[in-house]
Order: C-alpha cells, then sequence, then structure tokens
C-alpha cells in the first residue's frame, strides 16, 4: 500500500481527497513548514482522537497565506475547501463553504479572511501520532485514488 498521494485536478480527485479525509472536519493544523528551496509547503493536521492525522504537501509554490491575528492555536477545522484555478493550480482553504474566487472581489474578502494555499500539485499522507506518514488504513479508502 502507497504511504503517499497525489490529487488530481478534477472534481472527482478534488471531492475524493476530501472525503477521504472526512473534509478535514474535527481537525487541527498543528504546524506549517515552507521549505523554500525544494518550493513545497508542508501541513501538518491532527485529527481529534490524537492518533492520527494527515500531512498535506503542497508543491510547486504559488501562495501560502496566513492572516495575522487570527487565533489558530486549538481552533478545530469545520471542513475546508478545494478547487483548481482558473491557472490550473489547486487552492486550498482551511475553511468550509468559502466560494472559487474567480471575482477580484471573492479573492480579497479571502485573502483578507482567511488562511490559504495555492500550488501546483498537493500530494498527501495519513499520520501517526507524532506526524510521520504512515499506510493508510483501508477504510480510508473509498475507490482507487492515484498513488505516487
Amino acid at each position: 500500500m502507497a504511504v503517499w498521494y497525489q490529487v488530481e485536478k478534477t472534481e472527482e480527485g478534488l471531492q475524493q481527497f476530501l472525503e477521504s479525509n472526512c473534509e478535514f472536519h474535527d481537525y487541527r493544523i498543528e504546524r506549517v513548514d515552507y521549505h523554500a528551496a525544494e518550493d513545497y509547503t508542508d501541513v501538518y493536521l491532527a485529527y481529534d482522537t490524537g492518533t492520527e492525522g494527515v500531512l498535506i504537501r503542497f508543491l510547486g509554490m504559488i501562495r501560502l497565506t496566513i492572516p495575522l491575528g487570527r487565533l489558530y492555536a486549538g481552533a478545530w477545522l469545520s471542513g475546508t475547501t478545494v478547487f483548481v484555478s482558473e491557472r490550473n493550480s489547486i487552492v486550498w482553504i482551511p475553511e468550509e463553504d468559502c466560494d472559487d474566487p474567480g471575482t477580484e472581489e471573492e479573492r480579497e474578502r479571502i485573502m483578507l479572511h482567511y488562511g490559504w494555499i495555492e500550488a501546483e500539485e498537493i500530494c498527501w499522507a495519513v499520520t501517526d501520532a507524532e506526524g510521520n506518514p504512515v499506510e493508510m488504513p483501508a477504510d480510508r479508502i473509498d475507490k482507487p485514488i492515484q498513488q505516487l
């Protein structure tokens, strides 16, 4: 079984990514690591059970926005939004029900109120309690996904 999975830039691929991870409901962002030389960002999310999590790796970084003054510590996500932008990149917003920022007003609203990451690709892995990638449990796979 593969440890890392690549998110396909299709509606089905994005939906599968969200569904395989309960749309990130009851996850919390533990840390964000930006690796400038390799041009990627790792986002470590812990699940509320404390026994597992998810590591999302954003490859080919375009934007990383973290609004200042927002208290993330202890904040459990109620869901996330993910979509393919007009330039064929993937945008991940750790808030549910955000619209695709196709208009300048929507883009500005999201940039002011939400943190978000835009990258060429997203890969992800299930992690143990310490954030180390592990094999995905069989019950998390609903249908075939593209393995790396």
